[in-house]
């Protein structure tokens, strides 16, 4: 039997949810360094982190998966506060390649799985309700134990479900 207050230490070292909006994201603190591109995504900082997420890939700065996922959720969340047109969309795509790089060399990873939740989230925002659907099923499959974000999935595909956006 677990002890209450270990669960809590437990899933406080495992995982941070912050809020922005009507967006969140996640950052699992365990996997991504609590760095200075971290702490800018939870100040919603998000055109500087995306740029020095991006820019530490470039010179293989940090583990790799890391700086993926930095720049990927970023990314997003730089998109999402965009103004609908062609920009906002390339910027959504920009950063689906990068959660889609992640979840291809991670498939099995806490991190792996955020950033598939993350990709739902972005073809949910740019209205392929179909294709969000098939990725929040998939990370559902994939996901194991890790109860916060099952939760968050949870809430996405209700909202998917009831027509409403992220």
């Amino acid at each position: 039997m677990v002890k209450r207050g270990c669960l809590i230490a437990v899933l406080a070292c495992c995982v941070v949810i912050f809020w922005v909006g009507e967006v969140s994201a996640l950052v699992i603190s365990a996997a991504a360094p609590d760095d200075s591109i971290s702490r800018q995504i939870r100040a919603g900082e998000y055109e500087e982190a995306h740029a020095a997420a991006k820019a530490a890939l470039e010179d293989g700065q940090g583990p790799r998966q890391a700086r993926l996922y930095q720049a990927g959720v970023a990314g997003l969340h730089r998109a999402a506060a965009m103004s609908p047109g062609e920009a906002r969309t390339q910027a959504m795509l920009d950063a689906g390649l990068l959660l889609s790089e992640l979840v291809h060399a991670s498939p099995q990873s806490r991190l792996g799985d955020a950033a598939l939740v993350e990709l739902g989230l972005l073809h949910h925002h740019l209205g392929r309700r179909e294709l969000a659907e098939r990725i929040y099923n998939r990370a559902d499959t994939a996901l194991t134990a890790d109860l916060p974000l099952r939760n968050r999935l949870r809430d996405l595909q209700a909202r998917l479900a009831r027509g409403q956006t992220p």
